[in-house]
This record gives structure tokens, C-alpha cells and sequence, in this order.
């Protein structure tokens, strides 16, 4: 089921499991570029804001609810309660169950931690096919070049909200590649080990962007968008998205 928050759709998934196979099936099946959003009130309220980034998540082929924010209002708006898909662990769930058929471009991060998760992804899938890696401080035509040449069927991008999908917008949106592209925030941080996950009690609680922004304080301004976010959606209709 994909509802809409006013302009915004979000689909309606039972696990991350279901979310993992949904992921694979569109990066194997896709003819052009096609994108799939781990939708936050954070980037919900961007897109409200800045038409690049409500582009992408208007025209993506999936919008899983990786924010508690977006599970309350469905909840509050509907009375159904939707499953949070955790973003951060469904796609790494994803590039464990990736092979020769699906070559994945990495995008983002600090140099060592993008070499780290190199590493990990390697030793925990021998048989992932990474064609192409770049890190997140260098000029994007530069990198747009280098993805365009690798050609590959899965794109991570880990620019941070808005950033990420800007690139998309600007860069991959244009392009006549089969190309599946995914916004991961910061993932890399996560699997590298740079940043520490909330405690699973946490997490359970839907606390865990609670736990980060006490983590690393210089997040607290990201958090006005998430604010305006859940005041605004409040004041939206909740339906089902017209086909």
C-alpha cells in the first residue's frame, strides 16, 4: 500500500525482510534511473521545501517509513499502525544478498571509512560485485563521470539528507543507465564503526534519533526539520496515493 501525506507517498511495508526483496527486485528489474528513499520527517520536510529533493521522493519507485515520525502520523492521521523499516539495516541486509548480477557503486563518507565498509562488505559477501567507490569530498561531475563509466545497477549515496538527493536530482535523474539509487544518510558511519548504534532497547523504542543527537550534538539543528516537519503534517490529509 503507498499513502500520501499530503504531497508525500510513503509505502506501506510488513518487515524489513519484505523491504530487502523489494529493494533486489528493483535494482535486477529497472530500465532507467529509479530511486528508493529511507523516508525521516527530516527529509520529508526538505522535500516539502526544496522541489529537487520532493522530485525524488515523489518519482522513487519505493519510500520505506525509516522515521518514527512518519509511522505516529500515518498512525494518528489513519489509525494504522505501519512497521518502521530501519534503513541503516535493510540495505546492508540488501548488500548481503547482492552478486555478479547487481554491481554496486558506493557514494560518501571520509576516505578510511569508506575503505572500511569496502572491507567489511567484502569479507561478510565474497560474492558482491562493488565496481566503483568514491568518497564524499570530491566534485560531483567528477564522480557522475566515474558512475556513468561503471555502470552499475545499485548506487549508494552517503551525502547526508538533502545533499544526497540533490546529487540524484542533478545528476542521476538526467541519465539513461538501468540504475537503482539509494540515499543512505549515515550508514557508512554505522557499518564502519565510526558511529554507535542506540541500544537495541532503544531502538525498539523508536528513541534512536533521540540517542544520536544526544551522541553528537552538532545534529541538533537537523533536528528543527524533523520539528517542523511532524507540526506540519499534522495538518495534512493522509490517503491513498492516486495511481
Amino acid at each position: 500500500m503507498r499513502l500520501c501525506i499530503g504531497r508525500i507517498p510513503v509505502d506501506i511495508l510488513d518487515n524489513n525482510e519484505q523491504a530487502k526483496k523489494r529493494i533486489i527486485e528493483l535494482a535486477n528489474r529497472t530500465n532507467t534511473p529509479s530511486f528508493v528513499v529511507t523516508l525521516n520527517p527530516e527529509i520529508a520536510y526538505r522535500a516539502e521545501i526544496d522541489r529537487r529533493i520532493r522530485y525524488i521522493v515523489r518519482h522513487s519507485s519505493l519510500n520505506i517509513i525509516d522515521g518514527i515520525g512518519i509511522a505516529k502520523i500515518i498512525k494518528w492521521k489513519t489509525g494504522i499502525t505501519p512497521t518502521r523499516i530501519t534503513g541503516v539495516d535493510t540495505i546492508w541486509q540488501v548488500l548481503m544478498n547482492v552478486d555478479d548480477d547487481i554491481p554496486v557503486f558506493l557514494y560518501g563518507a571520509k576516505p578510511d571509512v569508506l575503505n572500511t565498509v569496502v572491507e567489511k562488505l567484502v569479507s561478510s559477501n565474497p560474492n558482491i560485485n562493488i565496481v566503483g567507490i568514491s568518497h564524499g569530498y570530491r566534485p560531483w561531475d567528477r564522480v557522475a563521470e566515474e558512475i556513468i563509466k561503471a555502470r552499475p545497477r545499485l548506487l549508494l549515496v552517503a551525502l547526508g539528507a538533502g545533499r544526497q538527493e540533490t546529487f540524484m536530482y542533478h545528476y542521476i535523474r538526467p541519465l539513461t543507465i538501468p540504475i537503482l539509487s539509494i540515499g543512505v544518510g549515515g550508514s557508512f558511519d554505522v557499518w564502519s564503526g565510526k558511529v554507535e548504534r542506540a541500544p537495541k532497547q532503544v531502538q525498539d523504542l523508536g528513541l534512536e534519533w533521540l540517542w544520536r543527537n544526544i551522541k553528537q550534538p552538532s545534529r541538533i539543528g537537523r533536528l528543527m526539520y524533523s520539528m517542523m516537519y511532524m507540526i506540519t503534517a499534522l495538518k495534512k490529509e493522509v490517503r491513498e496515493c492516486e495511481k
